[in-house]
């Protein structure tokens, strides 16, 4: 009988201790100051993976975004962009993209990848408010399923991160991580306004036509007919 009071008595003075203990982690909505925009870039396209905060409580939900931009002067083509999570969190499966595809981007052009994340790997003392997080993040739609998307297939890459500070009571404030990966490759066709197309004295020139930027005296008879048709269609419209 002693031992089933002492226990009873026990398990109600751990949670009374774990209220103010797990307080600023469980209860609060995900806090902190601006969030630092993270970029990446090369010759063709820019990447820019924002979040709405820095960091995040034990129950908070990460919002992040990837704009992807074509900051060349030619279209772009096939384009795959896919999100990636450290061990400790997965993305919610209500309004989250973790993969994109894009045929082709034109010059100036940009598409998004939106997503959310909420904590899922708890650790020590923290394990304490998995039944919540469970229930919360099944009300806010459950989670995704992260695989390989299979876009490792020789083409460029461009790989961008970013951190949140998880605030934990086990392990202290710690970094969670997601990556976004986009792949491009393929053909490319660089775009002339009509008002340069107009200046060229001749189309023996270097233009751009099914896919590699040739002097017309290299281009097969393909390659030529397609020149000449994207000079058509651009001067008549």
């Amino acid at each position: 009988m002693f031992a089933k009071v002492l226990s009873v008595f026990l398990a109600v003075l751990v949670l009374i201790t774990s209220i103010p203990l797990f307080a600023g982690v469980i209860v609060s909505p995900p806090f902190g100051g601006e969030s630092t925009d993270q970029t990446v870039s090369d010759s063709a396209l820019k990447v820019v993976l924002s979040s709405k905060k820095d960091k995040c409580s034990l129950l908070g939900k990460m919002e992040f975004t990837a704009t992807i931009t074509n900051t060349s002067s030619s279209i772009v083509n096939n384009i795959n962009a896919e999100a990636l999570f450290s061990d400790d969190i997965k993305p919610l499966s209500r309004n989250s993209e973790i993969t994109a595809t894009k045929a082709s981007l034109a010059p100036g052009e940009s598409f998004e990848l939106s997503y959310s994340a909420v904590v899922t790997g708890f650790k020590g003392i923290d394990v304490l408010v998995m039944p919540w997080a469970f229930t919360i993040n099944l009300l806010r739609g459950g989670w995704l399923s992260v695989s390989d998307n299979g876009f490792d297939d020789g083409r460029e890459l461009l790989e961008v991160s970013k951190s949140i500070e998880i605030s934990s009571v086990h392990k202290g404030a710690y970094d969670a991580n997601t990556t976004v990966r986009v792949w491009y490759g393929g053909s490319t066709t660089t775009v002339f306004t009509k008002q340069e197309l107009l200046n060229m004295g001749t189309i023996q020139t270097e233009i751009c036509a099914l896919g590699s930027s040739k002097e017309f005296d290299e281009m097969n008879a393909e390659e030529r007919a397609e020149a000449f048709r994207v000079l058509l269609d651009l001067l008549r419209n």
